[in-house]
């Protein structure tokens, strides 16, 4: 006998699972595009990995974890109503739901680190690093101690799955791991923009820079979404309210690792355009130094130069897209392939491509 789904019960019929899906599959596919483009980026610039690319690689290893677990979780009844769960699959989903909370506690604290890891090489400010180091060890000991709570949070820890033992209310860890996180997601995103603005650069390269950082603030509404989910539910469908707190929190992570890769865009479309159309430009904005001012072009690279990116690396040597600090001879200049911002302005040339480029003043002008 046939029977519509208009005639069970609502709890029944509900699923939210194709959104689910959707959701999470499409964040977690871009945040490894954003990943695997700022690696290639590094790689046209001719450039070593830095201790942010270590970590915002393993911030998405974390962020395939959580995929993982949520389908794990997903398979188990996350999405759909109780009533409507096996209770085997219950026990199940518990313990998916032990490790998810694990790999989630460490994963936004990573992402700080990275972005810690790299101001550092950007600002080369003595007071400014000590506030960068004194807020990276503040996320590190939040992260871990984190860590910790989500796997001792039972007595004994199977007691998660099991529900048999003594456990901490895992709703009021989540609110209080949220604000901690919100709070920490404004400071290391807006944390950069009055330094930013303390830099002598042109108006248009202070907007442009200050711009890529608030983009970062999408990542803290998106951290909102976590804890007005836990508000709006009581735990008593733990597998049909859970389901949001999933999806926001991946949302989260994803557009934090996205945001945090944005930079290294300019890169790879700066070489695609140059493939693709033959030369480029690079121009100061109105009012620059006559120092400073530096007008680059370059022919169209042929087929093996786009082919292979080490032969193309030099003529984008001006829009580092994470300039570094590393120590540097007597001229200002760094050892390295990168630049670091700086507050000397006779010290600093800005291409309009977004690189920032350290030296006094062009040779052919001193001489």
């Amino acid at each position: 006998m046939h029977v519509s789904l208009d005639n069970l019960r609502p709890s029944a019929a509900e699923d939210q699972g194709p959104a689910l899906w959707t959701t999470v599959t499409t964040f977690t596919v871009l945040a490894q595009v954003a990943v695997v483009g700022r690696l290639c980026a590094r790689r046209l610039k001719g450039v070593s990995l830095a201790a942010d690319d270590y970590l915002i690689c393993l911030a998405q290893v974390q962020s395939w974890t959580l995929f993982g677990l949520f389908v794990g979780l997903r398979q188990h009844g996350l999405g759909k109503h109780r009533s409507t769960v096996p209770v085997p699959f219950l026990t199940t989903f518990y313990r998916f739901l032990y490790y998810y909370q694990i790999v989630y506690s460490i994963t936004p604290p990573t992402i700080k680190l990275s972005l810690v890891f790299l101001y550092a090489r950007l600002f080369p400010s003595p007071r400014f690093r000590t506030l960068l180091w004194l807020t990276g060890v503040i996320v590190a000991v939040w992260g871990v101690a984190s860590m910790f709570i989500s796997v001792f949070a039972c007595d004994p820890i199977e007691a998660f799955w099991t529900r048999q033992g003594k456990c901490m209310r895992l709703r009021t860890f989540g609110i209080a791991y949220s604000i901690i996180n919100i709070i920490t997601d404004f400071a290391v995103w807006l944390m950069p923009i009055p330094a930013m603005w303390r830099v002598q650069l042109p108006l248009g390269q202070k907007i442009a820079l200050s711009v890529i950082f608030l983009l970062g603030l999408f990542d803290c509404g998106a951290a909102l979404g976590r804890p007005l989910s836990m508000l709006a539910h009581q735990n008593q469908d733990y597998t049909w309210e859970f389901s949001n707190g999933v999806k926001w929190a991946i949302i989260e992570i994803c557009i934090g690792i996205i945001c945090t890769c944005l930079p290294a865009m300019r890169t790879l479309l700066s070489f695609a355009w140059a493939c693709r159309f033959g030369r480029t430009y690079s121009h100061d904005h109105t009012g620059m130094s006559r120092h400073s001012r530096t007008v680059r072009s370059a022919t169209r690279p042929n087929t093996s130069d786009c082919n292979n990116p080490a032969t193309h690396t030099r003529g984008y040597r001006g829009s580092d897209d994470y300039p570094s600090c590393d120590d540097g001879g007597d001229d200002g200049h760094s050892t390295g392939d990168e630049r670091c911002l700086t507050t000397d302005w006779k010290k600093t040339r800005v291409s309009s491509d977004g690189g920032v480029e350290l030296g006094s003043i062009k040779k052919e002008e001193a001489t």
